[in-house]
């Protein structure tokens, strides 16, 4: 993790974030992102990958509470799936 990333960004939004929430992680690789959610103890969260939303993902057809991590650069067809899950407000 570079110096410029460590701004607490990702910190607030898992403070912020719904109980229960999905929280998509900007990688695959989940552990520092749910280390970080267990330190914080929010424990309820449900750390994912975009990837989670997919069509042949586990989350298709989930209706939740979907935070997207400020790290995330998502394809269009992942921030379709996941704007289409997300019960949050999207205003």
């Amino acid at each position: 993790m570079t110096e410029e990333r460590r701004t607490g960004r990702t910190t607030q939004q898992m403070l912020n974030a719904p109980r229960g929430a999905y929280y998509v992680w900007e990688t695959p690789a989940l552990s520092y992102a749910k280390q970080l959610a267990e330190y914080l103890k929010r424990t309820d969260l449900k750390i994912v990958s975009a990837g989670f939303f997919s069509y042949k993902g586990r989350g298709a057809g989930l209706k939740a509470k979907i935070i997207i991590d400020h790290g995330c650069v998502l394809t269009v067809s992942a921030a379709a799936a996941i704007g289409k899950h997300n019960l949050l407000d999207k205003s």
